[in-house]
This record gives C-alpha cells, structure tokens and sequence, in this order.
C-alpha cells in the first residue's frame, strides 16, 4: 500500500510539473500497479474534464481580500429615444435626483454614452443614454430598489428595455 501511495505521489508531482501538451511517463514495478494507475489516471481525467466543462455554466465570484467587501457591481443603460422625443438632461436630472438617489443616496456614478440596439420589431435604434453604475451589498432591499428604478424609468419615459448588467466584485474605501 505504502508503494502505491508513492506512485500516486508522484504521479500528482508530474502532474504539476507537465505541460497539459506534453505525456506523462511513468514506471511501473508490476502489472497491477500499472493497471491500478491507469484506472486513477482515467478517473482523474474524467473528473477534470467535467469539472471544466460544469464551471463553463458557474457563476465565479471573486475572492475578496480580508480588507474587500463582496459587492454587487450595476450598470444600467436608460436610452433617451421616447416616443415623444428625447429625455432631456433635465428630466435625467430629475429622475436622478427623485427617484435614484432616495434609493442609493451613499452614491452613485453616471455618464452619457452613445449606444445602439434593435427593437422588438426588429428596428436598429441608435441614441444617447444615461449609464448608471451602482456599487451595493447584495440585499432584497436594493434588488427591489433597482427593480422600482427600472420600472418608474420605463413607466415615465416609455421605454421599451432597460439594459442591466451585474457583476460581484470586490471593494474596498
């Protein structure tokens, strides 16, 4: 037993020392070891593939440091196109001031960016819109938030979508 604890050793050893495109050689006192060792190898080999295949559908959160706090990351795009014009600066201004910044008023970030994307009736839409990036704990309070800013925004401006993109991140101040 001893022996063959020895062999997986140091198969884990040249495991970690090989390039994945270069072949493991390894020496076998017997048979059985050798038929044993195949086995684990193919076993190990399984696992590993299905393990990378199954993570390509994870969700990775990072690994925060001691200092880092797990956060949620928003981006939100408000397009300016309505059916009765263009969301003016001011009505952005307004929206920020009574609708965003009572549901976030530790902070917030905004830019305009120019953006394009197609409608449900298949139309390319180009038009200027307001990004707002929010940094949160991840709590149902500030889902809800987010969802109640979203639905004003549609609701108020007639729009279509809103585009929303999390992330987790690490954060520290």
């Amino acid at each position: 037993m001893a022996h063959g604890w020895h062999l997986r050793r140091s198969a884990r050893r040249q495991l970690r020392n090989q390039k994945f495109a270069m072949p493991i050689t390894l020496t076998y006192p017997s048979a059985s070891l050798k038929l044993k060792a195949q086995h684990w190898f193919a076993t190990i080999t399984s696992l590993l593939s299905a393990t990378i295949l199954l993570n390509g559908c994870a969700i990775v959160e990072p690994a925060c440091s001691t200092t880092e706090s797990r956060w949620d990351n928003e981006l939100l795009y408000f397009g300016t196109t309505t059916q009765t014009g263009i969301v003016s600066n001011k009505d952005w201004a307004n929206f920020l001031s009574t609708v965003v910044t009572p549901r976030f008023p530790k902070g917030l970030s905004v830019w305009q960016a120019a953006g394009q994307w197609q409608s449900a009736n298949g139309s390319l839409i180009k038009e200027t819109s307001f990004v707002l990036n929010l940094a949160h704990p991840n709590t149902a309070l500030a889902e809800k938030d987010i969802k109640e800013i979203i639905a004003e925004y549609k609701t108020r401006f007639h729009q279509e979508a809103i585009l929303r993109s999390r992330s987790v991140v690490c954060i520290s101040f």
